[in-house]
């Protein structure tokens, strides 16, 4: 799931030289080090994923995503949002090379049928759900069982309305975390810069 894995991105890149995958919940045990490195916030304030201020990255076409306003305004990398801006592009009107700007809530285009932004809601460490009792089984068999209980434990999230569940599976197989996110279907282009501003220096994560 993109939005577990951006936060743990997040640690990572805090720490910089640093080997090794930090989780969100190790970030007060290095708070004396990340200070030093520059963090000028409480390191227990990235401990958990469903707290400000990492409740605000999201899932979006594959992409990370922020949102940056109480109502609902999301960004993400211009390259991210390609698939909403080709969408609404025409031979005449090419917003990749054009841009666009919303001028009111009316003027807002839709992001596409497929559009989708996903929220995370939960976090349950499910590693005993999944390996538990797997100790004596060959790995094929072993590798069969993880699978039928990911799906099942997947599916009884994917019955609920509106949302989904991911099964993550960290430290080579070692843990598992099942996300449960809030699947949001009006997804709307607002704003996209052309793209000279967007891959300035030919760099689509600019």
């Amino acid at each position: 799931m993109r939005t577990v894995c951006l936060l743990f991105f997040l640690a990572t890149s805090l720490l910089r030289a640093d080997e090794g995958m930090w989780m969100p919940q190790q970030m007060p045990e290095l708070e004396q080090h990340l200070k030093a490195l520059g963090l000028q916030i409480p390191a227990k304030d990235l401990a958990n994923p469903l707290s400000f201020p990492l409740n605000a990255v999201v899932s979006l076409g594959g992409c990370s995503a922020s949102f940056v306003s109480e109502n609902g305004l999301v960004i993400t990398n211009h390259h991210c949002a390609y698939g909403a801006i080709q969408y609404n592009s025409s031979p005449e009107n090419n917003l990749i090379a054009n841009g666009f700007l919303a001028g009111s809530l009316e003027e807002e285009l839709p992001a596409g049928p497929t559009s989708r932004i996903y929220v995370t809601t939960e976090i349950k460490d499910v590693t005993q759900d999944i390996l538990n009792g797997l100790e004596s089984l060959e790995p094929l068999a072993r590798t069969q069982a993880i699978e039928d209980r990911i799906k099942k434990l997947e599916g009884e999230i994917d019955k609920i309305e509106g949302y989904r569940g991911v099964v993550q599976s960290f430290y080579e197989g070692a843990s598992f975390f099942l996300v449960t996110q809030m699947e949001i279907r009006d997804v709307r282009l607002v704003y996209a810069p052309s793209d000279k501003v967007g891959e300035y220096g030919g760099d689509i994560d600019n």
